[in-house]
């Protein structure tokens, strides 16, 4: 979902285990144990794409829409795969049909069976501001078994990826919360006089009808929608004002209508910091490892918040030695990505103690950065402002804001700079009903992890008395995102196939536990 930094936004929809092996190539203290981690999942991924690529059959027409062969790459454009894909025009202002018109861009990846069923998949991305085309560039990772007799689709979201994706380049640098309210204002002046759009037409409410309309198009009965942090939001609002169009929803670290994210996330991010303190404690390997992990944590925020510590590193993509300044921002920053995933969660402890007792930072530094270029490319920024603009910020609430701007891990200055923001951008189109309770009898599965720093169980609780057929999977000390985790592909797939959640066995998932921490660069203890 979108956490109050806007560059901690990780991709796909929530931490990809794909991105966390990227990041540790950065390291070449990397041991045995790593490599072959690696090797596996290379080995793994090579076999899941051609696997994929052999069962396509040609592209060709759906309903209305001519699919063709296409290529997609994730936000850095380094990981690239074939796909079929079209565009659908649809108006930008739909009170003025007649007016501007903007393509949707859609991708279609075809059912393994050749007569497949007609309620086809849908996956919804987060941010807001993510392109679902570069989200989930591997659906069979998750839906695989569902693969096998139904499509999947996904649409990017109007101003996301390839669908007139409203960039706002001057608000993308990962320390514009030390700018000052001119700078921020001048800035944002700036951008909404670079788009091409209207900005008040991007927004959750527009998005919905557009998933509509291409639904028409495509001359599908019924979606079977899955959507993920932000689009949990779009998928909820979807099923409220087209409930014909719905045969099951699934919500992956879920956003209950009424929450405003913002004020409350670095509450949520402290309660998960404080449970990985926890883990930590109750392991012998981490607890021998890194005694004092929780003081050390805290000590190293208030040094760096007094001054920022010069480091020299090599960068070992280029083998020149580089410098960089590492600020309370930066540490916080990296310290709020790593809590959305168990896979990055596991070199937290690690990366800390050897930058606070030993005073090497190189290996913090070098995430750090790999994060923050992650980042930079993952959201379209005018896309981010103009929902957050419209369906949060203008609902906060003061003493909210009072409690968020003491708030010890909080990125100083956030809350002030997306209302400076705001001040000036468009507030746009919402339906008067978006931040009610959802209320329906149609099957709804929700997936949380309780360790989740941005959108906790306790979302996903709100709603269970309102969604009469739904079932709520919490996956004990996982992360942001929870959908990819060893069991749950397969009760998505059986979820999804009989369209409902009586009899549906989520036993499996008491036994996904999260990676073990590593107590060194070789790996895990003992």
């Amino acid at each position: 979902m979108f956490d109050i930094c806007r560059y901690l936004l990780w991709t796909r929809h929530a931490i990809n285990p794909a991105i966390t092996i990227a990041g540790l190539l950065d390291d070449l203290h990397v041991g045995i144990k790593r490599l072959f981690l690696l090797l596996a999942f290379i080995v793994s991924a090579a076999l899941s794409a051609g696997a994929e690529a052999e069962d396509m059959l040609p592209a060709g027409k759906v309903g209305t829409l001519e699919f063709s062969e296409c290529q997609l790459s994730d936000a850095l454009g380094r990981v690239v795969r074939k796909a079929e894909c079209t565009y659908y025009s649809v108006p930008e202002n739909y009170q003025d049909e007649q007016a501007k018109k903007i393509n949707l861009f859609i991708v279609r990846y075809q059912a393994r069976k050749k007569n497949a069923k007609p309620d086809a998949v849908l996956l919804i991305a987060g941010g807001p501001g993510q392109a679902a085309s570069e989200s989930f560039l591997w659906p069979n990772r998750i839906f695989g078994k569902v693969m096998s007799d139904r499509d999947v689709y996904l649409i990017d979201q109007r101003g996301t990826g390839r669908s007139n994706a409203l960039t706002c380049e001057e608000l993308n640098e990962p320390n514009i919360n030390r700018k000052d309210k001119a700078q921020v204002l001048r800035l944002t002046r700036s951008c909404l006089a670079g788009l091409n759009s209207d900005p008040r037409f991007y927004t959750t409410t527009a998005a919905v009808k557009d998933f509509e309309r291409v639904r028409r198009a495509l001359a599908i009965p019924q979606w079977n929608i899955y959507g993920v942090s932000y689009g949990t939001r779009v998928a909820q609002h979807y099923l409220r004002r087209y409930p014909q169009s719905v045969r099951t929803l699934l919500l992956d670290a879920v956003v209950s209508p009424d929450l405003n994210l913002g004020p409350a996330a670095a509450v949520d991010r402290h309660a998960a910091l404080q449970n990985l303190f926890k883990r930590c404690n109750e392991s012998p390997a981490c607890n021998k490892a890194f005694p004092g992990l929780e003081s050390m944590t805290y000590a190293m925020l208030k040094g760096l918040k007094q001054r920022a510590v010069a480091v020299e590193f090599e960068n070992f993509r280029t083998g020149k030695r580089e410098s960089f300044e590492l600020t309370h921002d930066d540490f916080l920053g990296y310290i709020s990505v790593s809590l959305y995933s168990p896979e990055v969660v596991s070199l937290l402890p690690l990366h800390i103690y050897e930058a606070f007792a030993e005073k090497n930072y190189s290996p913090l530094v070098r995430q750090v950065i790999y994060m923050q270029e992650k980042m930079k490319n993952m959201l379209s920024g005018g896309m981010y402002n103009s929902v957050t603009c419209t369906e949060d910020e203008p609902f906060y609430r003061e003493d909210n804001i009072k409690g968020y701007e003491q708030h010890p891990l909080l990125n100083g200055g956030f809350i002030s700079l997306f209302k400076n923001i705001c001040s000036v951008w468009p507030r746009g189109v919402m339906d008067g009903n978006l931040k009610e309770t959802l209320v329906s009898d149609k099957p709804v599965l929700l997936m949380s992890g309780s360790a989740d720093p941005i959108t906790p169980p306790k979302y996903a609780e709100r709603l269970e008395g309102s969604l009469s057929n739904s079932l709520h999977i919490n996956l004990l000390n996982h992360g942001h995102g929870v959908a990819h985790v060893g069991c749950v592909p397969t009760i998505l797939a059986k979820f999804i196939e009989q369209a409902s959640v009586i009899g549906l066995s989520t036993k499996c998932t008491e036994k996904q536990l999260p990676d073990p921490f590593f107590v060194d660069f070789n790996g895990p203890g003992a």
